[in-house]
């Protein structure tokens, strides 16, 4: 799986959202710094790692596609582990298999993006809990919190991994009574330590950089304010029934091993009480997205295997266990080949084009910022990161675009125009 994962990593080079992220790390590891040289709506650690990485690798996109590549076949080991501490071999390497091709871990972990950064640590922060359970280990709790934390600072939805924590030793806090205390220690050996580092790293940023608040936190919290409580409740419960019937198979597969473990099963209750924090979404009034749902897809693969280890047992079962993962990966695996066999040759055409008009040090305005990264030229300061989540956000405007065109004496400006690709 890991050669597939690394083939054809520069086929298909536009990304809205990657083209951004690689720009901005590109100007960082030249001395910029982000919320004030550039407008950034990601946190430190990631574009910080990733200039790191490009100081070392050089500003090439495979190179940094790779760095998100040995971080998800990492966490696609870390899913054998924590299946591992439930499940027969075979079946926790059913967990990676199933993790390793679902569509959305494909995608996103053959691109730079946080989704892979804050998956790696969170699945992580997952195992070393799991063990520290089974083992009672209060050490292990503790590395628990503090790895949750890491993945935190890399995206803060990474914070709903610990809250389904919480939750497995709520459920177990109420059915257990002879072992309150230790449960309660274990609580608060995982939660001090998470709220501590992330509590002070996030205050340290707040403290020191100005417009870190506005632009990280902010530009989400200002997004779909207009919306009633009832408004903002219905458009999550959409979300969350789209992504139901886009993945309704393997959701349905993973659920009889979720509910043995809401029931008490204590076997699959970690994985189980995962679920649940999706429903978080209802409450969010900002724009949602299917990657925000990554973070379930660990979990959700240990529940997969382990609702069709039982199966391994009935008689003719190799077949039986063929045909039902069949319905799973046969999907899958036309979507990821898909994927994988893609390739285009205009993001760099176009990056000649530009490169043979603009000096290296004049400024190029793109919608696509990958363009500028291609290029090698900068962008304005709001040109650093125009989405439609900024925009909403009201981070971003014409208004302000304007101004810094004229400021800076951007000498070309391209805008996605296509009915098919087009942002506005």
């Amino acid at each position: 799986m890991g050669l597939v994962y690394l083939h054809n990593l520069g086929g298909w080079l536009i990304n809205d959202d990657e083209g951004a992220f690689l720009y901005q790390v590109w100007r960082i590891s030249e001395g910029a710094r982000p919320y004030e040289d550039l407008f950034t709506s990601r946190w430190p650690l990631f574009l910080y790692t990733g200039a790191g990485w490009m100081r070392i690798v050089g500003a090439e996109v495979v190179p940094m596609r790779m760095l998100s590549v040995c971080l998800t076949l990492g966490t696609a080991v870390i899913v054998f582990l924590v299946a591992r501490q439930t499940l027969p071999a075979g079946a926790a390497l059913l967990s990676m298999v199933v993790f390793l091709l679902h569509p959305d871990v494909f995608r996103f972990g053959r691109s730079f993006q946080p989704e892979p950064f804050y998956m790696f640590f969170n699945t992580l922060g997952l195992y070393l809990f799991a063990w520290g359970q089974r083992k009672g280990r209060v050490a292990a709790h503790i590395g628990a919190g503090l790895t949750f934390s890491v993945a935190s600072l890399y995206k803060l939805l990474a914070a709903l991994v610990p809250v389904g924590c919480t939750l497995f030793l709520s459920v177990r806090w109420l059915r257990e009574q002879e072992s309150r205390r230790r449960i309660a220690l274990q609580a608060m050996a995982f939660l001090l330590p998470y709220v501590a580092l992330f509590s002070l790293t996030a205050a340290s940023f707040m403290l020191g950089i100005p417009q870190f608040y506005d632009s990280v936190i902010g530009v989400n919290l200002a997004q779909g304010l207009e919306l009633t409580p009832l408004q903002v409740a219905l458009k999550g419960l959409k979300f969350l029934v789209g992504y139901l019937l886009n993945s309704l198979s393997f959701l349905l597969l993973a659920f009889p091993a979720a509910w043995r473990g809401w029931s008490g099963d204590r076997e699959t209750a970690l994985p189980s009480w995962q679920l649940p924090t999706a429903l978080a979404f209802l409450g969010l009034s900002r724009a949602l997205f299917p990657r925000l749902l990554l973070y379930l897809v660990p979990p959700l693969s240990v529940l997969f295997a382990a609702t069709l280890e039982p199966i391994r047992l009935l008689p003719r079962r190799s077949l039986l266990l063929l045909a039902i993962v069949g319905v799973v990966f046969i999907p899958w695996t036309v979507s990821d080949a898909q994927m994988l066999l893609r390739s285009e040759q205009d993001t760099m055409a176009i990056s000649r084009y530009i490169q043979a008009r603009i000096p290296p040090d004049a400024h190029v305005l793109s919608d696509y910022q990958g363009l500028n990264f291609y290029a090698r030229r900068p962008s304005t300061y709001s040109g650093a990161e125009i989405s439609y989540v900024v925009a909403a956000g009201g981070q971003v405007t014409g208004a302000d675009l304007i101004a810094e065109i004229e400021e800076a004496d951007v000498k070309m400006v391209l805008v996605d125009v296509s009915p098919q690709t087009a942002h506005q």
